[in-house]
């Protein structure tokens, strides 16, 4: 019961946080639990163009298609459904199809970038955006990613490029997903024990960590949206994430990042420039809630992993 309480009240707290609607994937969606059937989705701007494969009651497979404006205030999609036949073949030369008889009416009501409501004459289902390439959980994170943050204050700004290039599975934790950020610095993550949302922890610089916590809801396969904190290491608590982050993925596989990316190490200037910052953001959170003692927990085991790749990044350096 903690667990779903805690889930829910970080889904609300991020819901709050957002300053911009739910944009959908692009992409296949379907209902894991209704395989043989699916909706492509695409989304440009405040259109959505969704097509839907299907079957009639004789078995006989076919589509429909409909398209629309979006409504990004309600996170909602209405339109009709249209049929079309007698069109181009395989093999034939083009023809134009005809447009057949209306379905009926469709709605999608998004609760995230990667699930939603459908509602139609079929009646209502869940559905959500089909990952089929790619691994699931926090292994999502596999690759390079751009995190930034306008902090708690929306005055200083904070970003990192995170490159994750690993898995390891830790007896507290379950898998941990270990990398660094473009400085060399150490970076994990790894699921919460409730399954719920995502933890990335980042050794920003030599005093302070810097915390995301991602609903796995909002953890797509190109961005996704969380809440961000920073703190001491020598913290006694850990602060509640309460700053709207976003991040995105700059590079698709670990073999492109190795590839790009090579890692340097910050200046002395460079770093002290980055404690300043910290500092002042600190000042800025003195009224952050601590998290949860469940929680909390599980950033500290978090931070024992962090410390080995900080011992490992700095024996590598010359």
């Amino acid at each position: 019961m903690r667990a779903l309480s805690n889930f829910c009240f970080l889904l609300l707290l991020l819901s709050a946080r957002l300053a911009l609607a739910i944009t959908p994937e692009s992409g296949w969606w379907w209902n894991p639990q209704e395989s043989g059937r699916g909706f492509s989705i695409e989304v440009q701007d405040r259109t959505i163009f969704m097509a839907g494969f299907l079957y009639t009651e004789q078995g006989a497979p076919f589509w429909f298609t409909a398209a629309g404006s979006y409504d990004d205030n309600a996170n909602l999609f209405q339109a009709d459904m249209t049929q079309f036949r007698n069109g181009q073949c395989i093999t034939c030369g083009y023809r134009a199809p005809q447009q057949g008889a209306l379905l009926g009416r469709v709605e999608l009501r998004f609760r995230s970038p990667t699930q939603a409501t459908l509602t139609w004459p079929g009646g209502t289902v869940a559905i959500e955006r089909q990952i089929y390439g790619m691994r699931a959980g926090v292994e999502k994170l596999l690759g390079t990613f751009s995190f930034s943050t306008a902090g708690s204050t929306g005055s200083v700004h904070f970003g990192n490029w995170l490159t994750f290039s690993r898995s390891r599975v830790d007896a507290t934790l379950g898998t941990v997903v270990e990398g660094f950020t473009e400085n060399n610095r150490a970076a994990v993550a790894s699921l919460t024990r409730d399954g719920g949302s995502v933890l990335v922890l980042v050794d920003s610089s030599t005093s302070f960590l810097q915390l995301y916590q991602i609903p796995l809801s909002f953890l797509g396969t190109r961005d996704g949206l969380g809440l961000w904190t920073s703190y001491l290491k020598s913290s006694a608590t850990v602060p509640t994430p309460t700053a709207l982050a976003h991040f995105a993925r700059i590079l698709p596989s670990i073999s492109a990042a190795a590839k790009t990316i090579r890692a340097e190490p910050v200046s002395t200037e460079q770093m002290a420039l980055m404690e300043q910052l910290m500092t002042i953001e600190a000042r800025k959170q003195t009224s952050a809630a601590p998290m949860s003692d469940a929680l909390s927990s599980e950033v500290r085991a978090l931070q024992t992993i962090l410390q080995i790749g900080v011992a490992r990044a700095q024996s590598s350096q010359p």
